[in-house]
């Protein structure tokens, strides 16, 4: 997929802009969180094990694979090592309906992100998702969200390798093969190993090469300034830093201080963030309009 620097109506294309996804596209702490202690709390009904035991181990767990996303962590709670099959199978179930349920309330984009990407489209834009979370999962949140139809290429994760070791995990994979995705994105979507992964620049020259080209009015978007935009940096792209992806509710970022796997250096690092000469500062998403360079003048939504 290489484009030329025309649109599909014969325009000059005007550049690409490539954003980040949790916490610039949607508050992915304020929907995860809910989703987790809804998940807890229907399983310490059907297990009569405490909360305080369920956090403590699936943190354990979370540890041991190093993400708060790993699809078979039911299955691996120390406490539930020696239950019947069909026990653990309708505890899983259990925790998958909850955390569906409460994903649907809780998975929103931020306010006015459809109306910035569909004006950013008619300006001649490219729009590219980049990601560090597997594949399925971005392509999916993208689906939920109904913003799929935006992007013009998705770059994500390859995702971990599902293991065979772990009961009916055959059953309950969310994996392509299992329940693909058959959206816009489905032959718009490249993936890369972990070691590529941002903060590796090598992502963001991926982009470049399979858009054609990365012109002096591209820009890179995103909720973390080491991870997300100091790449692009260094590859000439213009940064803007979506300061709004770190603001989050209370009681939802205590949720993810009792179970993330990151140690408290790392936490405090990635969000207290130095601020970079030449980085653009937006507080709601539909700013962003009010930096990148538009055909149009006057108000973004008028």
């Amino acid at each position: 997929m290489v484009y030329n620097e025309k649109d599909m109506s014969g325009n000059d294309l005007m550049g690409v802009v490539i954003f980040d996804l949790d916490n610039t596209l949607y508050n992915w702490v304020d929907f995860f969180a809910p989703c987790f202690r809804g998940m807890v709390h229907a399983l310490a009904r059907e297990t009569g094990l405490s909360e305080e035991t369920l956090y403590t181990e699936f943190k354990a767990v979370y540890f041991k694979r190093g993400s708060l996303e790993w699809a078979f962590s039911v299955q691996e709670l120390p406490s539930l090592q020696n239950v019947e099959l069909e026990e653990l199978r309708d505890y899983i179930r259990v925790a998958k309906g909850v955390f569906k349920r409460v994903r649907e309330v809780n998975l929103q984009a931020y306010p006015r992100a459809k109306e910035t990407l569909q004006r950013l489209r008619d300006e001649g834009y490219k729009i590219v998702a980049a990601t560090n979370s597997p594949k399925y999962h971005a392509q999916r949140r993208l689906q939920e969200l109904k913003i799929d139809r935006f992007f013009d290429l998705l770059i994500a994760w390859e995702g971990y390798e599902i293991p065979d070791d772990i009961p009916l995990v055959d059953e309950f994979t969310t994996s392509e093969t299992s329940n693909p995705y058959s959206g816009p994105l489905a032959d718009r979507s490249l993936t890369v190993p972990e070691h590529l992964l941002k903060p590796n620049v090598e992502m963001y020259k991926l982009v470049c090469q399979q858009e054609g080209f990365c012109s002096d009015n591209s820009w890179v978007i995103g909720d973390s300034i080491r991870k997300d935009l100091e790449p692009g940096l260094s590859l000439g792209l213009n940064a803007i830093w979506a300061k709004y992806g770190t603001h989050f509710e209370e009681k939802n970022w205590e949720t993810l201080l009792r179970i993330t796997h990151w140690d408290p250096a790392k936490i405090n690092h990635t969000y207290e963030e130095k601020l970079l000469p030449n980085i653009h500062i937006v507080e709601k998403f539909e700013e962003i309009l009010n930096i990148v360079k538009l055909r149009q003048m006057g108000l973004p939504f008028d």
